[in-house]
Order: C-alpha cells, then sequence, then structure tokens
C-alpha cells in the first residue's frame, strides 16, 4: 500500500494532493452532515466512504512529509497526556 500511495503522492504533486484534501474535507463535512440530520445505513456508509477517502489523502503526507509526521506524534503524545491526567 506505501509504494502505491507514494506513486499516486508524486504522480499528482503535493500542491495538487493538498487541494484534493481540502476538496474531501468538504464532502466528509457535507456527508457528516447528512448523516447527522438523517443516520440512515446509506449516509453512514457515505460518511465512512468519505473517512477512507481522507484517509488516502492523509497517508500520503504522513509518508512524505517529515512534518507531518512529527505533529501526528505531537498530537497523539498530547491526547494520551490528557487521558492520563483524567483518569488520575
Amino acid at each position: 500500500m506505501k509504494d502505491k500511495l507514494n506513486k499516486i503522492y508524486n504522480f499528482y504533486s503535493e500542491v495538487n494532493q493538498a487541494e484534493k484534501l481540502a476538496e474531501e474535507c468538504f464532502e466528509y463535512l457535507e456527508a457528516c452532515d447528512n448523516f447527522f440530520k438523517e443516520p440512515t445505513t446509506e449516509n453512514l456508509k457515505a460518511m465512512y466512504s468519505e473517512i477512507a477517502d481522507l484517509h488516502v489523502l492523509s497517508t500520503q503526507f504522513k509518508q512524505n512529509v517529515d512534518y507531518v509526521n512529527e505533529q501526528v506524534e505531537f498530537k497523539v503524545d498530547r491526547e494520551i497526556g490528557r487521558i492520563l491526567k483524567t483518569k488520575g
């Protein structure tokens, strides 16, 4: 999968994939809105499909941009810290 995602990322370019990610974020928000207004199986699947699109694109950046990796690690560690504080 890693090689396939890198091939896509390199073929279309970082800028294009960033634009595509923004587009997919909008589509995800629309799908969420539809699901929250009408929580059907069809709307849930549409929301999940958009999550898959976001995963594909965000993984491309995670594999190719060191800063993204640094931020992912920072944000996960920060959330774990919050959880540990809450549990006491």
